[in-house]
């Protein structure tokens, strides 16, 4: 295995979600995770591995021939060679692009980069001025779409400040597809020299009927016999036929030709009180479907003075993901996802599921068995672009300027990270992969000393199309 290979699996086995660990807690020192309603996340090992596994079957390479760099090993050196990709890489500054054909239309692009910031937040500050010039007789309206990459969780304050013709304009964000973990600078390019950013169309997928099984009004008190009375929904299914999704429910197992669904009775004053569980079938019907209560998680001691009601019904997939996957951010929290009604969220979920190859008709192994938490909470917290789409009309003959304004974070490879001379790294697509012909490009660099600047380049050139520099704090 080589280095880099080793660092993905240590952070694919270490990036461990709060919830996962606070199920293996006792019981009194369970913290519930803020962001999901309804119900508690998959039990703490076998997801882990299991999430753990499927996270490097889907580390792309770059597809790109552009090496990544090593990792630094230590003794205050590294091995990064300038201007290639840094494994922790938040995304390049992406240019402005256009919906639909527009001849007449040309741009130049001016990128002013200032690391005034960087000394003490690792942050550079982006200007991204656009000025389009309208060749036609007649007026010309376009849809504008500025790119960034972030993701779903993150602050607001993520959000790239707009102005046309000095004017704020304060579109919503558009979500556009996510980006495997392990891209560089050229998956990104990718994404846009194929004249898109669109999602996978989910309208198939959402309108897929499912067979829904509804399990609240739980009941059954926590005592010495009981320590976490727990209901199962024990069936069994062909697996061939069916997929069996679940949401609220923390426990999943298959044994002796038995599959089952169960959850810990939340108590009165915990999160999940007083609300229900799901699971969901697609395809054939799951058989022989019946309750049975626990004296705890492990599924294996009846419990009589537990239980609840059962309740079969028939949906689609698209109205209960917008009824199970609600986002709700930390208090005083705002974030990317907070406009989202729960339609545009579910169908973002169906979306990653789409990319990621899940509830497909092939049905893959699934690493997040059926648990809709944990699809969930990956697609929230997986990066990918999103797009603030507005319009513009540049009259005949005339132009109109576009500035976009953002606080970029640096790239750098983990190790040395305490060493002032770590590289750090921005980067910037050339509009050249845009959709609108360009006619000129300038990037300016300013704000930070030149002997803390490891190396750059910033020329623009015919065929260039990525523009980096690399620094650090001396």
């Amino acid at each position: 295995m080589n280095t880099e290979k080793a660092i993905r699996l240590y952070d694919a086995i270490t990036e461990v979600r709060e919830d996962w660990v606070e199920d293996a807690l006792p019981p009194e020192k369970v913290r519930r995770h803020p962001h999901l309603r309804a119900g508690a996340a998959v039990a703490a090992i076998i997801p882990l591995v299991l999430l753990a596994a499927f996270a490097l079957a889907h580390i792309p390479g770059s597809g790109t021939g552009r090496p990544h760099s090593a990792l630094p090993t230590g003794g205050g050196t590294s091995a990064h060679v300038p201007g290639a990709a840094f494994y922790l890489y938040p995304g390049p500054v992406l240019p402005l692009t256009a919906e639909g054909e527009h001849p007449a239309l040309t741009l130049t692009r001016d990128l002013d980069l200032d690391l005034e910031t960087f000394y003490a937040k690792d942050t550079c500050a982006v200007t991204d001025t656009y000025t389009l010039k309208n060749t036609g007789d007649t007026a010309e309206t376009v849809t504008l779409l500025y790119p960034f990459a972030a993701e779903l969780r993150s602050g607001r304050d993520a959000l790239p400040a707009l102005t046309v013709e000095g004017e704020a304009v304060t579109p919503e964000p558009v979500l556009g597809p996510s980006v495997p973990a392990g891209s560089d600078w050229g998956d990104y390019l990718a994404l846009l020299e194929r004249g898109s950013y669109a999602l996978p169309d989910p309208t198939a997928l959402l309108a897929q009927p499912v067979v829904v099984y509804e399990l609240r009004d739980c009941w059954g008190e926590k005592s010495a016999q009981a320590v976490n009375p727990t209901l199962s929904l024990e069936y069994s299914r062909d697996w061939e036929k069916s997929t069996v999704l679940s949401w609220g429910f923390n426990g999943s197992r298959e044994e002796a030709g038995v599959s089952a669904r169960s959850r810990s009775v939340p108590q009165p004053g915990t999160p999940g009180y007083g609300q229900s569980a799901y699971v969901l079938v697609l395809g054939e019907d799951i058989q022989s479907p019946v309750l049975r209560a626990y004296t705890d998680g492990g599924c294996k001691t009846p419990l009589e003075e537990a239980g609840g009601t059962v309740l079969r019904w028939e949906s689609t997939l698209g109205e209960m993901l917008a009824l199970c996957c609600r986002w709700e951010p930390e208090e005083q929290e705002s974030t990317l996802a907070d406009g989202l009604t729960p339609e545009e969220l579910a169908a973002a979920l169906a979306s990653y599921a789409l990319e990621l190859g899940l509830w497909g008709e092939e049905q893959p192994a699934n690493p997040f068995n059926g648990m809709l938490e944990d699809v969930f909470s990956r697609c929230m917290e997986t990066r990918r672009i999103l797009l603030l789409p507005f319009t513009v009309t540049v009259p005949a003959g005339g132009s109109v300027t576009v500035t976009a304004r953002s606080l970029r974070e640096a790239a750098f490879d983990p190790g040395n990270v305490g060493s002032g001379k770590t590289p750090r790294g921005f980067d910037a697509l050339s509009a050249k992969a845009g959709a609108l012909p360009l006619e000129g490009e300038t990037v300016g660099l300013r704000g930070l000393k030149e002997e803390f600047i490891l190396g750059r380049d910033l020329t623009p050139e015919e065929n260039k199309l990525r523009y980096w520099v690399e620094v650090h704090r001396g």
